[in-house]
């Protein structure tokens, strides 16, 4: 995960900032931002997934 994803995750979820305000501060367009926070909840449920297998 790279650091944009990392900031996303924990703005959304550890500090329950909203998708609009997030995209404000990073200063990026709303549906780039969600497109990041879906790919990196993702990669993280493949972690998981990952984890459970081994």
């Amino acid at each position: 995960m790279d650091l944009i994803e990392k900031s996303v995750v924990l703005l959304r979820f550890y500090q329950d900032y909203t998708l609009k305000d997030i995209a404000q501060m990073l200063e990026l367009p709303l549906g780039t931002t969600k497109t990041i926070l879906y790919r990196a909840l993702e990669k993280l449920r493949g972690i998981l997934r990952e984890e459970e297998s081994s």
